[in-house]
């Protein structure tokens, strides 16, 4: 059932303890949300075929992939190909659905338009995080590692039209957790949570190329990328702190406390901006200083885990965990752009 709802955010007038800048202005305002009753957690990556006006949502030990009415938020139809769906794109060349299945060791391709069963990626383990370069239609994703009990990952490459990974990538940890691409140095980038550490990937040669160790950075999991500033933005749990690293030196420019469990991250070129999604909100930086990162505002949304934003959209989504008050829920929020 979708209801409308008036703002429920925090405003904030001034910067919280451990942000810098001053909080100008309340970004997002909630306009809908689909409580979803049956789910409790593991919802983990959201995507949208906006053709259709779709959105996808996996959702991990439930045994599902939910397509929800991108404008609306109303809950259309829920898909059980996928038995324990840890990441999922949309592949808007094929018109297709990935979602990456941890009990199935597999990707399990479907189709978008009707959503039957297309085919079957096998792979070796239990594939569990992943990335999606839409602009380049590839498909990276994790198995082997912490889930199949083994001291090392397998990061499968696997591009659009593939039956099989055409790539294996192998990091020395057993903990992966967020992953960008930069297509400017033809670089992968993914944070090796035991080792406090994040590798850069020579996407030529499929090897780990550089390891860079940030002070004060722990059980870092989302991550995001402005190409074009040169910038990684990473967010870490242990303690709670978001970094921008420089991406010539691996050096850290600007570090901040953030909410607890940060779990995406999303930078959007227009407007500057990175938004945090995490277990007690959103929070909006801006990111026009290069060498700061200015607090807008601090959404209060219990239980939010994936967020997404599409590309020059006005509306964000995010999947909320449910919590001793809230059921679960999709939430979706318009963002008053700068």
């Amino acid at each position: 059932m979708r209801k409308i709802a008036a703002l429920v955010g925090l405003m904030l007038t001034t910067a919280a303890p451990g942000f810098t800048g001053r909080a100008v202005a309340q970004t997002l305002e909630r306009v809908a949300e689909t409580p979803l009753p049956d789910y409790a957690r593991g919802f983990n990556i959201l995507d949208a075929d906006e053709k259709r006006g779709h959105l996808f949502m996996a959702t991990a030990h439930n045994g599902a992939v939910l397509v929800f009415d991108l404008k609306s938020g109303a809950l259309l139809k829920t898909l059980h190909d996928v038995t324990d769906p840890h990441m999922l794109a949309y592949i808007k060349s094929r018109d297709e659905i990935w979602a990456s299945d941890a009990k199935g060791s597999c990707v399990t391709v479907l189709s978008a338009a009707d959503y039957h069963l297309l085919r079957k990626i096998p792979l070796t383990t239990s594939p569990t995080v992943g990335f999606y370069d839409a602009a380049k239609e590839v498909f990276y994703i994790q198995e082997a590692g912490m889930n199949s009990g083994m001291p090392t990952s397998i990061i499968d490459v696997i591009p659009a039209g593939a039956t099989s990974p055409t790539l294996q990538i192998t990091i020395d940890d057993k903990n992966l957790e967020g992953m960008v691409v930069d297509h400017r140095r033809n670089r992968l980038y993914v944070n090796m949570r035991d080792h406090r550490q994040i590798a850069a990937v020579d996407l030529a040669t499929g090897k780990v190329v550089e390891t860079w160790t940030i002070a004060g950075m722990g059980k870092n999991t989302p991550m995001a990328i402005d190409e074009a500033g040169g910038r990684l933005f990473v967010a870490a749990r242990e303690p709670a702190k978001l970094f921008a690293i420089d991406l010539k030196t691996g050096r850290a420019t600007f570090e901040t406390d953030i909410m607890s469990t940060p779990d995406a991250l999303t930078w959007d070129p227009a407007s500057k901006r990175l938004f945090l999604s995490g277990l007690e909100g959103i929070a909006v930086f801006s990111g026009r200083m290069r060498d700061r990162l200015d607090l807008v505002s601090q959404t209060v949304d219990p239980g939010v885990k994936h967020s997404l934003l599409l590309p020059g959209g006005d509306l964000l989504y995010a999947a909320a965990a449910k919590t001793e008050t809230t059921p679960a829920a999709l939430h979706i929020y318009r963002v008053a752009r700068p």
